[in-house]
């Protein structure tokens, strides 16, 4: 139900700030994601730590291991870009089902190349 018609089912809004006084595309917690993007990853929308992020980054050899934080049963999808002056991401790996609190990609030939990466929860995908 979503008595405000904002977005956000009611129950959530309650659980997490005990009111519908909060807009979906506030970022109440200031760790940059949207309450919107917050409800959509399962992260909780009041506390900054709770995001999809890169928790480790490891070379092997000529492969780079990213491990991000996640949602069991949340479908994500990698991304990368060389510059953030202006950043353009591009889709390393998509479809990717979270069975955990974290993730494991392997980024095969990146370990001598620059670049950054982020994680993004697919809400067009749902698990298979």
């Amino acid at each position: 139900m979503d008595m405000d018609a904002d977005g956000l089912p009611d129950s959530w809004e309650q659980r997490y700030f005990g009111s519908l006084s909060v807009g979906p595309g506030e970022d109440s917690d200031g760790d940059g994601l949207s309450n919107e993007e917050e409800f959509l990853a399962g992260t909780a929308p009041n506390e900054p730590t709770s995001v999809p992020r890169i928790l480790e980054m490891v070379v092997r050899g000529s492969e780079r291991l990213l491990r991000f934080a996640t949602v069991s049963g949340k479908v994500y999808r990698v991304e990368k870009t060389e510059t953030l002056d202006p950043p353009q991401w591009s889709t390393l790996q998509e479809g990717l089902v979270a069975d955990g609190p974290t993730l494991d990609f392997w980024d095969a030939g990146a370990a001598g190349h620059s670049g950054f990466y982020r994680i993004r929860v697919d809400s067009r995908q749902t698990p298979r």
